[in-house]
């Protein structure tokens, strides 16, 4: 494929697999999560294992990070594209994967303030989520009396190892965060759409002032790629461009055999 007919700026979802473990590129990464977040983050590290990068299980790309905020304290970011159906059952997995496994990293659980899920999804069917009024969601984990409905909080001593105070005392149960790439508005209103424009139309507007956003223009361009990098993008693609086919020809939920088994992300790593 001529690299003049690729869209100007490289897929994110094939940057997250690709590139953005790099930590040359953690600032594009930072700059968005701070958006989304409303808080600034700084990336650490990269924490999941060789076997999370290819799912086969659940058709997600997805990465774990170590991060801190502007005070310091530490947690991690599962953030995750998911492709088609199913895609709370990914999101559940993956995070749920984190606090299993990638958790070891930090040693002692003592250390873990919060686990925060981001779920980028792509090719929902119209049967998958009730419409909404908007294209980011966020979910907590509440817990409230059996019989009497009433909210419990944990007590103050047990809100954080360090004394830190944390949102609704609870310092481990993940927070969600899911974002329906293709409902974004076509004309951004704020820096989160502006970003999310880029996801969905994997274009940046020379225009766009969110924080970051026009660094990663120039960052992702994809005449930079090399021919190793371009002939594993133009596959992707590719494959993304089918995959995305099946899923809008099969537009019923019981018509999931079609692509419940086809592996989803392909393997086109560099």
């Amino acid at each position: 494929m001529d690299i003049r007919r690729f869209p100007p700026t490289v897929a994110f979802d094939w940057v997250i697999e690709n590139l953005l473990r790099d930590p040359a590129n953690f600032d594009i990464l930072e700059n968005f999560l701070s958006t989304l977040l409303r808080e600034g983050i700084r990336v650490v590290a990269v924490v999941d294992s060789e076997t999370n990068r290819h799912d086969l299980l659940g058709k997600v790309n997805q990465l774990n990070l170590a991060v801190q905020d502007v005070n310091a304290n530490s947690f991690f970011i599962n953030l995750q594209t998911i492709y088609g159906p199913l895609a709370l059952s990914k999101l559940l997995y993956g995070a749920g994967r984190l606090l299993l496994e990638d958790l070891n990293v930090a040693k002692k659980f003592s250390q873990t303030k919060k686990v925060v899920s981001v779920a980028l999804l792509y090719f929902l069917p119209h049967t998958e989520l009730e419409k909404g009024d908007d294209y980011v969601y966020q979910g907590k984990t509440e817990f409230y009396g059996f019989t009497t409905g009433s909210h419990v909080k944990m007590h103050s001593r047990y809100r954080s190892s360090d004394g830190i105070a944390v949102r609704n005392g609870i310092s481990i149960l993940p927070e969600y965060y899911l974002i329906a790439v293709e409902a974004v508005p076509e004309t951004p209103k704020n820096p989160l759409d502006e970003w999310v424009y880029f996801f969905k139309n994997t274009n940046i507007p020379e225009t766009f002032q969110a924080p970051g956003i026009q660094m990663a223009r120039e960052k992702l361009d994809v005449r930079k790629l090399d021919e190793k990098e371009r002939r594993a993008y133009e596959r992707f693609l590719l494959d993304r461009a089918s995959y995305r086919d099946e899923i809008l020809s099969a537009g019923k939920v019981g018509e999931e055999s079609a692509w419940r088994d086809k592996p989803w992300p392909p393997t086109t790593a560099i």
